[in-house]
Order: structure tokens, then sequence, then C-alpha cells
């Protein structure tokens, strides 16, 4: 699909600067159907050419908001079908409304976390999904007459094409979790792009820049690479957000840099950008193709393996048991590795759903939140293990406050000692034989005190213990929602030192009586389940 020979001029780079079409380049113009398919500079000559055009293989429409998004025949196509239960068939009404079942498939618990993550993150645009499915339907791997036209730039924002744009914009993050995304500096940037369009194939680039003392991101698609006399290399790009511009990376080879200004006006390619601005990030539309879940109860092997999830508008740090630092998100919010037996996702584009962590070592570790912000969101921490999740969430912590959470992937527990007045949401999804399940606790915790949270896989209960408990915890315990069944009757009762919670649902045949009980003066949470016929 290529034009040129990248290799060739850079072999040459001080003879073709002043060489005609005539250099011997090993392919011909005739292998793209446009010798001239953008505006080009004031002497520019092209390099390298991967054939995309906007006239046909870009959206006509610009990057958008809101509309629809991910659903379960979606979230299917990206991480395959363990996102779907294995126990139910049938759709409650509520989680009919709220998106999460289809026909084939009603969503796991987890997979519903995920799901709305990402639906959330895309209320800050489209840019990636919008960047790969264009790349994908040049390629072919993408039919655009399923969604009404011929080509990309024909088609109309219907609801099937923003669900189908949600999905690719999704595979970000299996992208990101296997670690298929390519780091390269400038020079090998420009070899990459010809080897790829040589072969038939696309990639996006992913830049991040910093805007109002945050971390942002944006994707673009590379088409063309450009030279002019002065030797000045020019990566010609789509960009969702200006879709009709003309808009180029531009690389500086004797320095090794690059720059990209946004259609916002700022620069990306400065060195605020977490990778330093002499790296550039790449992935290949082939690598969005393949299924991957890290969620999903089966991708779990022998428990060798946690997902951590962290969020919030504070600083936190990831450590051993010694206290040396595995990952660690800095005041700008730039997270930083810092040993690789474990991979984090730097991408999450657009507004950023939460970065992820795979911890392939069973040994406790902690998460040492600081607060960096009065108002800021809170601190989240979820840990996902085989068959469960556990974790914390609204950790509100001041400029300087500290909270400790150390978490043992070999039992389910978290425990968290609290270092001001706060309030923590405590989370479990627990499996059982016919039904997956969630409810919460609400604690608000004074300085000082200990949460233990632990998921017993065995006996398939929350056990929250509260050290040094007194009354100045104030203790709710109830359902947040209840994934599948139907509930038909839920008491509260709060007593003065606890709470009792009893639920009554049926999964098709069978009722499941359930009663909790929060006794204070005995630290914990009994939990007791009767199944009726």
């Amino acid at each position: 699909m290529r034009i040129r020979s990248l290799s060739f001029f850079v072999a040459l780079a001080s003879v073709v600067a002043g060489c005609s079409d005539e250099v011997p380049y090993g392919s011909s113009l005739a292998d793209c159907e446009a010798t001239d398919p953008f505006p080009l500079q004031a002497g520019e000559t092209i390099e390298a050419d991967s054939c995309y055009r906007f006239a046909r293989d870009t959206f006509s429409f610009p990057n958008y908001v809101g509309g629809p998004m991910l659903g379960p025949k979606e979230m299917a196509e990206v991480f395959g079908t363990g996102v779907c239960s294995k126990h139910l068939d049938t759709c409650s009404p509520d989680d009919e409304m709220a998106g999460y079942c289809t026909a084939g498939c009603i969503l796991t618990p987890q997979a519903r976390r995920h799901m709305d993550e990402y639906n959330s993150a895309m209320n800050g645009g489209h840019c990636d999904g919008l960047s790969a499915m264009s790349q994908l339907i040049h390629t072919g791997y993408v039919d655009a007459q399923t969604f009404g036209s011929s080509s990309a730039h024909g088609l109309s924002e219907t609801d099937g094409l923003r669900r189908e744009i949600a999905r690719w914009w999704t595979t970000q993050v299996p992208v990101q979790q296997r670690g298929a995304s390519q780091d390269k500096t400038p020079g090998d940037a420009l070899k990459y792009l010809d080897s790829i369009w040589n072969s038939d194939g696309m990639a996006t680039l992913w830049i991040h820049y910093i805007t109002d003392g945050h971390t942002a991101a944006h994707a673009i698609t590379p088409y063309a690479i450009t030279h002019d006399e002065s030797g000045t290399r020019r990566i010609y790009v789509y960009d969702s957000n200006d879709p009709t511009g003309v808009h180029f990376v531009e690389i500086d080879q004797a320095e090794k840099i690059w720059s990209y200004q946004l259609t916002n006006g700022l620069f990306a390619g400065t060195d605020h950008s977490p990778k330093g601005f002499t790296e550039m990030r790449f992935v290949a539309d082939a690598d969005r193709t393949d299924r991957y879940c890290w969620f999903c109860e089966e991708s779990f092997a022998d428990k060798v393996q946690d997902h951590v999830v962290l969020g919030g508008d504070m600083l936190a740090r990831l450590e051993d048991e010694a206290g040396s630092p595995f990952v660690e998100k800095s005041a700008e919010g730039v997270w930083n590795l810092l040993n690789a037996e474990l991979h984090f996702p730097f991408t999450n584009l657009d507004d950023q759903p939460l970065p992820s962590i795979v911890h392939d070592v069973n040994a406790p570790y902690k998460v040492r939140f600081t607060g960096a912000s009065i108002g800021g969101e809170p601190g989240r921490l979820l840990v996902s293990s085989p068959g469960s999740t556990v974790g914390i969430e609204g950790i509100f912590l001041m400029p300087d406050q500290h909270g400790i959470a150390t978490v043992h992937p070999d039992t389910n527990e978290i425990e968290y000692a609290a270092s001001g007045t706060e309030e923590a949401t405590l989370h479990v999804t627990a499996h059982h034989d016919a039904a997956d399940y969630e409810f919460t606790l609400t604690i608000k915790a004074q300085s000082g005190h200990t949460m233990r949270i632990k998921n017993d896989e065995v006996a398939e209960i929350l056990i929250v213990d509260l050290e040094a408990v007194d009354t100045s915890y104030d203790v709710t315990l109830g359902i947040e929602r209840h994934m599948q069944g139907q509930l038909e009757k839920a008491t509260f009762t709060q007593v003065p030192h606890g709470a009792v919670v009893e639920y009554t649902i049926t999964y098709g045949e069978f009722k499941s009586g359930i009663s909790v009980d929060v006794d204070i003066d005995k630290n914990g949470i009994d939990f007791t389940e009767t199944w009726m016929p």
C-alpha cells in the first residue's frame, strides 16, 4: 500500500533531498489511487503513503460525547463470552433497563462494573474508537456497508454505528493489558509506520499532554510521511477532533524529538508528556482484534494473579512488604512503572478510565494513599481475584493525610488503616453456585482505626472486622443492587450497636432468604442464607 520505501530514503537522506520522483524507491505511485492525498507544505515530497484517503476513509463527523455506548454484545466482542453469566438465562426488568442484558448474554457483576466504567470514560470523547474503526474499514476488517455506506466517510451517526465506535474505543484496554502497544523513537516510528503500511496495515498514534494540571490523552491516525528540502519530516494524521483539517506530527531528526499541535492549541510531545518527548506510542489495528479478559473468572489461573484498579485525585503508591514501591502516581497525575514484573496500562484516552495493574505475585502488598487536593475525587481500590472482587471506594483524604491498604491476595483480604476522618464504601462480589450478588457496607471511620475486608470463598460471605470499634463508627449496611434474580422483600433495621438486613430473592424455581447481621460488639458480620423451593 505504500508508495515509497522509507528505508531507502534513510540510507540516502543526504542525496534525495533534491532528487525527483524518478528515484527507484521499490514501488510506484500507482500503488495508491491518488498522488496528492492531502495539501502538501511548500517543497514537500511524499515519502511513504498508506493509501488512506480523507474523502473516503475518515469519518465526516467530529469526535463526540454521549450517545449509545457499550452493551453486552460489544463487551463480548471485545473481551469474549466470559463477560456473560453462566448461571442465568433470564433478565430482570431492572437489569434490562440498565443495559446489562441482551439476547444470549447477561453480564456478570464484574463485567457490569467494567462496562459502566468505560461508558463513563467515553463521556469525554471517542477519539480512539473513531481512529481505530476508520483504519479497520480502510484495511477491510470492518465492512462499512453493515452501517449503510461503502466507506467510512459516507456513514451517518446512527445508534448502531456509535455502539461499534464504542466497541473499538474499548479495545485500547485489552491492548494495554496484553502490552501490545509499541513505543518508538521518532526515527524508529517512521520505519515502523512504513513497514506496517507496506503490510497493508494501519496503526493509531496515542499522544499524552498536560492540561489544567492533569494528564490527558488523544488518539490520531497516521497515514503518510513527507520530507522537505531542509530534511524536516512530517507524519500526516487524521484527527477526529477536526476531521476536515490538515494535521501533522513534526519530527526533528537532529534533536530526535517530535511535536504535535492539538486542535485546542495545546502541544503534545513536550517534556511534560509522561513518556518524554523522545518517544511515540503506537498500536497496530491487528492488535485490537484479539479478545482478552483479565477480569473474567476463567482468566485467573490458580490464583496467581490479582487485577488491581486504582482511582481518585490523590497520590498513590504500591509497595511490597519491605516498603519498596513498584508503581506510583506523581502529583502531576503521571503513573510510573517501577517493576518490570508488573504490567501497568498507560493509555486511557479521552476521559481516562481507571488505571489498572496486573499483579503476578501472591505476596501481600500495600497501597499507600496521600491526599493531594481539597474537594478532589475520592480514592478507590478494587482487587479482583478468582471469583470475587473486594475493595474500598470513597477514600477521602485531606492534603498530606495518609491511608494505607494492605492487600492479601491469598485470602482475598484488605486491611485499611485510616489516618483521618473519612468515609469508605466497601465492595464485594461473591459468586454463588446459582447466582452472582453484590452488596456494600458503608463505615465512617475515625483516625487510627483499621477495617479488614475479606471475601470468604468457602462460606461465600463478606467479613468486615472493625478494630478499636467505638461509638464513633456510623455503620450502614444494605444492598447496592442485586445483580440477578427478582428482589421480593428487603427490610433494614439499624440498632444501637449494629444493623440487620433481611431480603428474599427469587432465582427461577428457587428463593433465597438472606439475613445479614452487623454486630459492632462482636467486631464483624454474620451472614446466613436459606434456600427455599
